[in-house]
């Protein structure tokens, strides 16, 4: 949504928070999800590098994520929002 309304040229502010929180409250329950799911899918033994994976990887996202956000603004901001629109969907299939 937000890619195509700023390609569109709709997407105010007040649509853009409304986005923002649906994101928000779903992430509320994305989060503990996929901290329960790990140890479900790694065996113990493998368990605390899995761990530890996760975490590094989360870290590296949440650092290079806004600055690679960032850099393709340049292109404009309807880049960014379908840059992520197609990670998202690439990491869920």
């Amino acid at each position: 949504m937000l890619a195509v309304g700023t390609a569109q040229g709709w997407l105010g502010r007040e649509a853009m928070f409304g986005i923002l929180f649906l994101a928000g409250t779903a992430r509320a329950f994305e989060i503990p999800t996929m901290h329960s799911l790990l140890p479900g899918v790694v065996s113990m033994t493998l368990l605390p590098r899995a761990i530890a994976a996760s975490a590094s990887a989360q870290q590296t996202a949440v650092i290079c994520g806004p600055s690679l956000g960032g850099l393709l603004y340049i292109l404009g901001p309807a880049v960014v929002y379908g840059t992520c629109t197609v990670v998202f969907i690439a990491a869920a299939c």
